[in-house]
């Protein structure tokens, strides 16, 4: 009965301190975007968390947080430069003189062998 009692207590501070009040459609904004955010990445994670501060943000602009920084993380990576041709050649030698799927310009898992 004293661990309920604590539970509550917890939860109603945790509630004021983050201004739901008894608004439910706070409440459940609040339970979504803690659950947006216990979903995340760590380093998307760590992202929405520097820019939100002592604020609390909603749920729409977690996710569209997230997306800005998955979007962005993915360009820089995309503007690293593609491997060359002589490394293909390279991991097809290694590869005991027969070229790889990779090696010949394919996918893995293309299915086509």
């Amino acid at each position: 009965m004293l661990f309920a009692a604590r539970m509550r207590n917890l939860f109603q501070y945790y509630l004021a301190s983050k201004n739901v009040g008894n608004d439910f459609d706070k409440l459940c904004d609040l339970i979504i975007a803690d659950r947006l955010k216990g979903s995340l990445p760590h380093g998307t994670l760590y992202y929405v968390l520097s820019l939100e501060g002592d604020d609390r943000f909603e749920s729409d602009r977690v996710a569209t947080l997230a997306v800005i920084y998955v979007s962005n993380r993915a360009d820089s990576i995309n503007t690293k430069t593609a491997p060359s041709s002589s490394a293909r050649v390279v991991s097809a030698a290694t590869a005991g003189g027969r070229p790889s799927q990779q090696a010949r310009g394919g996918y893995a898992g293309s299915g086509s062998r």
